[in-house]
């Protein structure tokens, strides 16, 4: 058995930064991976929690702050005086919430909104806030999760002690 390398690549619609990482043990044998990346799905929501929580801090540098105006309109009419949540669907779909989906093949997937209110109204929102920045540090949280599945993967198929 031979030890290549194994290389993810996270791409964001909209295009933002390509996210990557590699692994260099037991890639051999691996056909589908559609288990690796629903287990990824807890990570990606966990990230756009945090960047939905610091209002965009966590992974963009901050979000472009709402108008005076605006704020003030939002809190007179009952509505959250934060960026991103006017009325919840965006911030759901992305946090794993109602409109999230995953949609993972033996070999790609994709994670967020899956359609509805929160996809018209991401596309406007990415171009002034971006929605879909995750920072290089959680590099570490997806590829603990990818060693994980591998590991536990080598395990079931009996390639021996890990």
């Amino acid at each position: 058995m031979s030890q290549s390398g194994l290389r993810f690549d996270l791409h964001t619609d909209p295009d933002t930064k390509v996210f990557s990482f590699a692994l260099s043990r037991y890639a051999d044998n691996l056909d589908d991976m559609s288990e690796l990346f629903e287990a990824f799905s807890p990570v990606f929501t966990s990230s756009m929690r945090k960047q939905f929580t610091t209002q965009g801090s966590y992974g963009s540098g901050g979000w472009k702050p709402l108008s005076p105006a605006y704020k003030a309109w939002k809190l007179k009419n009952g509505l959250p005086g934060v960026v991103g949540t006017r009325y919840g669907h965006l911030k759901a779909a992305m946090t794993g919430g109602t409109g999230y989906t995953v949609e993972a093949t033996k070999s790609t997937a994709s994670y967020g909104v899956g359609g509805g209110p929160a996809a018209d109204y991401g596309k406007h929102f990415d171009r002034a806030r971006p929605v879909i920045r995750i920072p290089a540090h959680e590099a570490t949280a997806w590829g603990k999760t990818a060693q994980k599945w591998m590991v536990d993967q080598a395990r079931a198929s009996g390639w021996g002690r890990l």
